[in-house]
């Protein structure tokens, strides 16, 4: 009987094995250097074999109504090399839009990007850079294949900083 239960737990496991993210990374809750929104973070970014995912939490001051710009994108801190938006969920795009009220005063909503390169520290989301308000985040820190801290997380003598 265990050895018949130890079977199908190993080929379930077998058959899931692919579905597992080979090199996913996360980072959790990045601080933007600057943002044009208030409201608007991120709860956690995720580099996996195939995909950048963000996962966004917002809650504005008042009653808004919003929608994401099918131009959104991802590039390396300061460089022109969009990576656009695949796919989005639990958020409409434009020019279908959603209301947030006092019913509902925050939304959480994920979208898709290719996969950043490896070694990428900081990162821009840019929805509409020529609109301030748009969903816009400036040099958001991430974890992506570094071996070791990145330059801005140490100290002046190249020490870590104390816990």
């Amino acid at each position: 009987m265990i050895s018949k239960i130890l079977s199908v737990c190993i080929r379930v496991f077998i058959l899931l094995l692919p579905a597992l993210p080979a090199e996913g990374q996360v980072t959790y809750y990045p601080i933007a250097e600057k943002q044009d929104v208030k409201g608007l973070s991120v709860k956690w970014l995720e580099i996996t074999e195939n995909y950048t995912i963000i996962d966004f939490f917002f809650q504005p001051e008042e009653e808004t109504i919003i929608c994401l710009d099918k131009a959104f994108y991802i590039t390396p801190a300061g460089m022109n090399d969009p990576h656009f938006m695949i796919m989005a969920k639990q958020i409409s795009i434009c020019p279908k839009s959603i209301k947030i009220d006092s019913y509902n005063k925050y939304l959480e909503f994920k979208v898709w990007f290719p996969k950043l390169e490896k070694n990428i520290r900081k990162i821009d989301i840019i929805e509409n850079k020529k609109n301030r308000n748009g969903f816009n985040m400036y040099r958001v820190p991430i974890i992506n294949g570094q071996e070791t801290p990145s330059p801005d997380s140490l100290d002046i003598n190249g020490n870590n900083p104390p816990e």
